[in-house]
């Protein structure tokens, strides 16, 4: 699936209307690893209770500040674009993160 063609260059930006969708053709294992091989997703009109949930959890707790700010491109400017999606940490590490921060003292 999607791990593979990551290694020969393929971009995902799937679109799907709920969690429930994903989970339906994946089922619950695969949706998750579908949605952390994805290099950017995008959130409209959210209609069920648990995909703003996951999409919550997924984003995380980062605030703008600790991104060091919003950052802003000028068209014509001519220095490098900065990316418009900022690479979050892959489902595992974010789990094994989020272990270590309940077993933390």
């Amino acid at each position: 699936g999607l791990p593979l063609g990551r290694s020969y260059g393929l971009h995902a930006w799937p679109f799907c209307q709920n969690w429930a969708q994903l989970v339906d053709i994946y089922g619950e294992s695969g949706a998750e690893s579908f949605l952390a091989s994805c290099d950017a997703f995008c959130v409209y009109g959210l209609d069920d209770p648990r995909t703003p949930q996951l999409v919550s959890d997924f984003i995380g707790r980062i605030t703008p500040s600790e991104l060091g700010g919003f950052q802003t491109v000028k068209y014509g400017d001519r220095s490098p674009l900065q990316p418009p999606v900022i690479p979050q940490p892959s489902l595992a590490q974010r789990r094994r993160s989020r272990l270590e921060e309940k077993q933390a003292p």
